[in-house]
Protein backbone atom coordinates (compact mmCIF):
# COMPACT_ATOMS: atom_id res chain seq x y z
CA UNK A 1 0.00 0.00 0.00
CA UNK A 2 1.61 3.66 -0.78
CA UNK A 3 1.67 5.98 1.59
CA UNK A 4 -1.28 7.98 -0.13
CA UNK A 5 -3.65 4.92 -0.35
CA UNK A 6 -2.42 4.29 3.43
CA UNK A 7 -3.74 8.21 4.48
CA UNK A 8 -6.75 7.85 2.31
CA UNK A 9 -7.33 4.71 4.09
CA UNK A 10 -6.91 5.83 7.98
CA UNK A 11 -8.95 8.92 7.42
CA UNK A 12 -11.96 6.93 5.63
CA UNK A 13 -11.33 4.52 8.22
CA UNK A 14 -10.69 6.93 11.71
CA UNK A 15 -14.63 7.34 12.74
CA UNK A 16 -15.67 4.18 14.15
CA UNK A 17 -17.06 4.77 17.46
CA UNK A 18 -18.49 2.74 20.12
CA UNK A 19 -21.89 2.99 18.90
CA UNK A 20 -21.05 0.54 16.57
CA UNK A 21 -21.07 1.93 13.26
CA UNK A 22 -18.93 -0.47 10.66
CA UNK A 23 -16.28 1.30 8.28
CA UNK A 24 -18.68 1.53 5.68
CA UNK A 25 -21.32 3.61 7.49
CA UNK A 26 -18.79 5.24 9.55
CA UNK A 27 -17.66 7.52 6.26
CA UNK A 28 -21.56 8.40 6.03
CA UNK A 29 -22.13 9.48 9.92
CA UNK A 30 -18.62 12.02 9.55
CA UNK A 31 -19.83 13.13 5.93
CA UNK A 32 -23.60 14.16 7.27
CA UNK A 33 -22.12 15.50 10.44
CA UNK A 34 -19.83 18.12 8.46
CA UNK A 35 -21.79 19.12 5.74
CA UNK A 36 -25.44 18.68 7.31
CA UNK A 37 -26.41 17.11 3.19
CA UNK A 38 -25.17 15.60 0.81
CA UNK A 39 -26.45 13.74 -2.34
CA UNK A 40 -26.28 9.39 -2.89
CA UNK A 41 -23.50 10.08 -5.07
CA UNK A 42 -21.64 11.88 -2.62
CA UNK A 43 -22.30 9.39 0.54
CA UNK A 44 -21.46 6.67 -2.57
CA UNK A 45 -18.05 7.88 -3.29
CA UNK A 46 -17.49 8.76 0.84
CA UNK A 47 -18.17 5.53 1.26
CA UNK A 48 -15.81 3.91 -1.45
CA UNK A 49 -13.05 6.46 -1.04
CA UNK A 50 -10.19 4.25 -0.32
CA UNK A 51 -10.83 1.71 -2.67
CA UNK A 52 -8.36 1.65 -5.51
CA UNK A 53 -10.59 -0.95 -7.74
CA UNK A 54 -12.89 1.53 -8.61
CA UNK A 55 -14.49 0.09 -11.52
CA UNK A 56 -15.75 -2.93 -9.04
CA UNK A 57 -17.92 -0.59 -6.29
CA UNK A 58 -20.81 -2.12 -5.07
CA UNK A 59 -23.88 -0.21 -6.47
CA UNK A 60 -25.16 3.55 -5.00
CA UNK A 61 -28.08 1.57 -4.22
CA UNK A 62 -26.21 0.39 -1.14
CA UNK A 63 -25.81 3.98 0.21
CA UNK A 64 -29.67 3.41 1.14
CA UNK A 65 -29.30 0.37 2.95
CA UNK A 66 -26.23 1.85 5.32
CA UNK A 67 -28.49 4.69 6.15
CA UNK A 68 -31.09 2.79 7.20
CA UNK A 69 -28.75 0.61 9.79
CA UNK A 70 -27.49 3.78 10.98
CA UNK A 71 -30.78 5.23 11.87
CA UNK A 72 -30.86 2.35 14.23
CA UNK A 73 -28.49 2.86 15.92
CA UNK A 74 -28.84 6.66 16.46
CA UNK A 75 -29.85 8.18 19.76
CA UNK A 76 -33.69 9.28 20.14
CA UNK A 77 -33.58 13.25 19.13
CA UNK A 78 -30.84 12.31 16.22
CA UNK A 79 -32.48 11.94 12.67
CA UNK A 80 -31.10 11.73 9.41
CA UNK A 81 -33.76 12.86 6.87
CA UNK A 82 -34.53 11.66 3.21
CA UNK A 83 -34.44 14.17 0.54
CA UNK A 84 -36.87 12.28 -2.06
CA UNK A 85 -34.46 11.86 -5.46
CA UNK A 86 -31.67 14.05 -4.13
CA UNK A 87 -29.87 11.99 -0.78
CA UNK A 88 -29.91 13.00 3.35
CA UNK A 89 -29.76 15.40 5.11
CA UNK A 90 -29.75 16.23 9.21
CA UNK A 91 -30.16 19.13 10.75
CA UNK A 92 -27.54 21.37 12.70
CA UNK A 93 -28.90 19.80 16.17
CA UNK A 94 -28.61 15.95 14.83
CA UNK A 95 -25.42 17.22 13.27
CA UNK A 96 -23.82 17.97 17.10
CA UNK A 97 -24.79 14.71 18.33
CA UNK A 98 -23.21 13.00 15.54
CA UNK A 99 -20.21 14.99 15.85
CA UNK A 100 -19.55 13.99 19.73
CA UNK A 101 -20.72 10.07 18.79
CA UNK A 102 -17.95 10.31 16.13
CA UNK A 103 -15.70 11.93 18.32
CA UNK A 104 -15.37 9.55 20.92
CA UNK A 105 -12.61 7.55 21.72
CA UNK A 106 -12.31 4.32 20.38
CA UNK A 107 -12.93 1.25 22.14
CA UNK A 108 -9.69 -0.74 23.47
CA UNK A 109 -9.32 -3.31 21.48
CA UNK A 110 -8.74 -7.18 23.00
CA UNK A 111 -10.43 -9.58 25.44
CA UNK A 112 -12.88 -7.63 27.55
CA UNK A 113 -12.66 -9.53 30.92
CA UNK A 114 -9.15 -9.70 30.53
CA UNK A 115 -7.72 -7.00 28.14
CA UNK A 116 -5.66 -9.27 26.34
CA UNK A 117 -5.09 -9.03 22.94
CA UNK A 118 -7.57 -10.79 20.72
CA UNK A 119 -6.75 -12.69 17.40
CA UNK A 120 -8.20 -11.05 14.52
Amino acid sequence: MTELSAALYASAHSYIDPRGFTRTEAPIVATLAKELSATKQQLHAAMYRSRIDADDLPDPKIVDVMVCKIRKKLPEGCTITTVWGWGYEVTPESAAILRTLIAQPRPVAGNPNTGAPTCE
